[in-house]
């Protein structure tokens, strides 16, 4: 159990830290922002495909397929129709390929046999889908649906981890960051921000030692504030 003392602190402290932290985000989002098709126009089954192929590689491995992977499965029908054999030859090149022809088959069976081939924009629908869990389901919703929801990864969870790290108690660690998470998104640009969080514990907030030099949220970050290793 999680002191009650410990939660109310720990969201005093993130009240007030809110505005700065997602001002100073979406600034540096401006100038910093990755560009992938994916982020282009994105739909729901785009978003889902897209969060499917990048588990457990990297996005320059998936930029590579992507267009061309889409531009042929464009919807759950001819994912569901499709040969294990070649789905498998098409991924090959990402890794985990039997895997993920495994993964995406599934997802696209239960799309055609629960909801006629479309991608449900709820949460608890999301979730009862084959091999979606909660930040595949926050993805959907924010970047393919348009609605407000947090996505938060083992990458965007150390972000939150440092930041808030002298007033995070052990246990329960993860429920408290996921609960300051869903607090920060914001109502308006919240694809922005999201995208924003994912390529800064990419690009400057990464595993290991950080660039906390150039890290816009330094100001207001824990980690940053003890002096512990950095570039």
């Amino acid at each position: 159990m999680i002191k009650y003392d410990d939660q109310k602190i720990l969201d005093a402290v993130a009240a007030t830290r809110k505005g700065d932290f997602q001002r100073l985000l979406l600034e540096w989002a401006k100038k910093h922002l990755r560009d992938f098709p994916w982020r282009k126009d994105p739909t729901p089954f785009g978003t889902l495909v897209a969060e499917v192929l990048l588990r457990r590689t990297t996005a320059s491995a998936v930029l590579r397929i992507y267009q061309s992977f889409m531009k042929e499965y464009s919807h759950p029908q001819k994912i569901a129709a499709a040969e294990e054999t070649k789905l498998e030859s098409t991924l090959s090149t990402i890794g985990y390929h039997k895997q993920r022809t495994r993964i995406l088959k599934a997802i696209a069976k239960y799309l055609v046999e629960r909801f006629e081939g479309t991608v449900p924009c709820s949460k608890e629908l999301l979730l009862e889908i084959p091999h979606v869990g909660s930040y595949t389901a926050g993805a959907v919703l924010s970047l393919g649906c348009g609605e407000p929801s947090a996505m938060v990864d083992t990458n965007v969870e150390r972000i939150y981890g440092r930041v808030f790290l002298l007033h995070l108690p052990k246990r329960r660690r993860k429920h408290l960051i996921e609960r300051i998470a869903s607090m920060y998104v914001p109502l308006d640009k919240h694809q922005t921000y999201n995208f924003a969080l994912l390529d800064l514990s990419a690009l400057i907030c990464t595993y290991g030692i950080p660039r906390c030099v150039k890290c816009p949220l330094k100001g207001l970050c824990d980690y940053f504030s003890q002096g512990l290793p950095r570039r």
